[in-house]
C-alpha cells in the first residue's frame, strides 16, 4: 500500500514532469557545452560578437541603493557596503537609465555586464529592469520580476543575457502580459511534442526553459547566421523554431534594427539606505533605512487588518 504521503510525493513529481518536454527527447547540442557552446562562438563570433549598444555610466555615491540590490546583498550574495550601484545609459533608450549593481568581490565587471546586456537588442532589453553581478565559482544566472542576476565569471557567455531575457519575453512580450508565460500554454507543448529534439539537456528542465533557449537560437538566427544552416540539421525542432521565430525575429525582438529605440521602462525601485555605517556617514540624507521602510509597511498591514 503507498502511504497518503507517498502519494502526494508521486502526484507533485507527476506534475512537474508534466511541466516539462519529456526527458526521452534527443538534443539538438548534447552536453556537456549544451547550446552556449554552439552558439556564443562560431561565424563572426557567434553572440560574443554581436555588437552591443553604447552607453555612458554613472556610479552612484556609496551609501544608497535600489531596494532590490539591497535585499539580494543582505540575502547572502555580498557584503551590503560593498555593493556599488550604477546609471547605464544606452544611446538608444532616452526613458532612463538602466540601474547595475555589482558586488565589489564579482568578477564580472560593471563594463562587461552593461556591454554583454547590451548586445541584446533594445526591444527585448527593454522587458528587463535592474541587472546585477555577484561572485560565485562558476557562471550561472537567474531572473525574477523582470530582473537579472549574475554569477561568477560569465565573461564570454552572451547566451547567459539572451537567456535571461528571454523569460521576461516569454511573460510580457508574447501576447500574455504576465499573465503567465506564454510557454505554459498548450500550443508550445504541441510543438515540442510534435519535434523529435529540443534545444539541449537544460531545456528538459520546463517548458519556459525550453522556449528561452530556442529564443537564445533565434538571436543567433536574426544576428549571426541563420540557423538553418548549422549542422545537425535544425529539422528535428523546426515546429520550435519558426514559432519563436515568428515571436521575436519577424517581429524584430530579438532582431537588432537600426534605429530601433526602446517605447517602454519599468519604474525604479525605492532608493534605500546600506545600514548603520551608511548613516553614520552621512551617505544617507533624505533616504530611510531599508529596517524603518519594512517597520512601515508592517505598521500599514496591521493597520489595514484591523480596520478589515
Amino acid at each position: 500500500m503507498v502511504s497518503k504521503y507517498l502519494s502526494i510525493i508521486l502526484a507533485a513529481a507527476s506534475i512537474a514532469m508534466a511541466d516539462a518536454p519529456p526527458s526521452s527527447k534527443a538534443e539538438w547540442a548534447p552536453a556537456p557545452g549544451g547550446l552556449g557552446a554552439v552558439l556564443n562562438s562560431g561565424p563572426n563570433g557567434g553572440l560574443n560578437g554581436l555588437p552591443h549598444s553604447t552607453y555612458t555610466k554613472t556610479k552612484w555615491p556609496w551609501g544608497k541603493l535600489p531596494k532590490h540590490c539591497y535585499d539580494a546583498a543582505v540575502g547572502g550574495k555580498c557584503d551590503v557596503y560593498k555593493v556599488e550601484a550604477y546609471d547605464i545609459q544606452y544611446s538608444d533608450c532616452n526613458l532612463g537609465a538602466n540601474v547595475m549593481c555589482r558586488c565589489e568581490t564579482a568578477q564580472v565587471t560593471i563594463d562587461q555586464l552593461a556591454s554583454d546586456f547590451g548586445k541584446v537588442p533594445v526591444k527585448a532589453r527593454q522587458w528587463v529592469s535592474y541587472v546585477s553581478a555577484w561572485p560565485d565559482s562558476s557562471c550561472s544566472a537567474g531572473s525574477s520580476n523582470n530582473r537579472i542576476d549574475v554569477y561568477g565569471d560569465c565573461t564570454n557567455s552572451a547566451s547567459v543575457y539572451f537567456h535571461e531575457v528571454a523569460h521576461s519575453l516569454d511573460s510580457w512580450a508574447t501576447g500574455t502580459n504576465g499573465a503567465q508565460a506564454w510557454s505554459l500554454g498548450q500550443e508550445w507543448r504541441d510543438r515540442v511534442s510534435w519535434d523529435s529534439c529540443v534545444s539541449d539537456y537544460y531545456a528538459k528542465a520546463s517548458y519556459p526553459e525550453s522556449w528561452a533557449q530556442v529564443a537564445v537560437m533565434a538571436a543567433y538566427h536574426a544576428g549571426v547566421k541563420s540557423v538553418w544552416e548549422l549542422q545537425p540539421s535544425m529539422g528535428c525542432m523546426a515546429n520550435q523554431m519558426n514559432k519563436v521565430i515568428e515571436q521575436l525575429v519577424n517581429n524584430p525582438i530579438m532582431k537588432r534594427v537600426a534605429g530601433q529605440t526602446c517605447d517602454r521602462r519599468w519604474p525604479d525601485d525605492e532608493t534605500v539606505c546600506m545600514g548603520p555605517d551608511a548613516v553614520a556617514a552621512g551617505a544617507c540624507n533624505g533616504v530611510a533605512r531599508r529596517d524603518e521602510i519594512e517597520a512601515a509597511e508592517k505598521a500599514k498591514r496591521m493597520e489595514k487588518r484591523f480596520i478589515a
